[in-house]
C-alpha cells in the first residue's frame, strides 16, 4: 500500500491527504496489539480459540481480514467493560504513537503546515484509532 494517496487538489485551495494507518504511517499492527494490551492473555487466548481456523487461514492467505476482523472484535470485546478499555486507552494510545514510522511521521506534519487536509485510513476500531487520530491532529477513516 502507498504511504499516503497523490495529492488531490479541491476547489483550487484545498489538499487531501490520506495516510494509511497499520504497517504504513504506524510500522505495527495496532489492531492486533490493541488486544493484546488491553486483555489477559488467558482471556485473549481463550476468547480466539474457536477462531482458531480463521486466523490460521488469514496467515495462510486463505481467509480474508475484512471478514476476519469483525469476528475477532466480537469475541474479544464479548463480555468486556466499556470503561475499562477506555481507562487504559491514554497508555495505549501513547504506546501506538511510539510506532510511527519516522520519515512518514514527518511528512505528516509537512502536510499539516502547509493546511492540507490529512487523515489516517485504517481497517482497525474507531475506538483505538479516534484518540490516536486526535494526538496526530488528523482526520479518521476507519471501521
Amino acid at each position: 500500500m502507498h504511504a499516503h494517496s497523490e495529492k488531490t487538489q479541491i476547489r483550487g485551495k484545498n489538499i487531501l491527504v490520506l495516510f494509511d494507518f497499520d504497517g504504513t504511517l504506524c510500522r505495527i499492527d495496532s489492531f492486533s496489539r490493541f488486544f493484546k494490551n488491553m486483555l489477559t492473555p488467558p482471556y485473549f487466548y481463550w476468547r480466539c480459540l474457536p477462531l482458531l481456523n480463521k486466523i490460521t487461514g488469514y496467515y495462510l492467505s486463505q481467509y480474508p481480514a475484512h471478514l476476519l476482523r469483525p469476528k475477532i472484535s466480537r469475541a474479544l470485546l464479548h463480555g468486556q467493560s466499556k470503561q475499562q478499555i477506555i481507562e487504559k486507552l491514554p497508555d495505549f494510545t501513547q504506546h501506538i504513537l511510539g510506532h510511527l514510522n519516522p520519515e512518514l511521521y514527518i511528512k505528516l506534519l509537512w502536510h499539516q503546515a502547509q493546511e492540507h487536509q490529512v487523515y489516517i485510513v485504517s481497517a482497525g476500531l474507531d475506538l483505538y484509532l479516534k484518540p490516536i487520530a486526535e494526538q496526530l491532529n488528523v482526520g479518521l477513516i476507519c471501521t
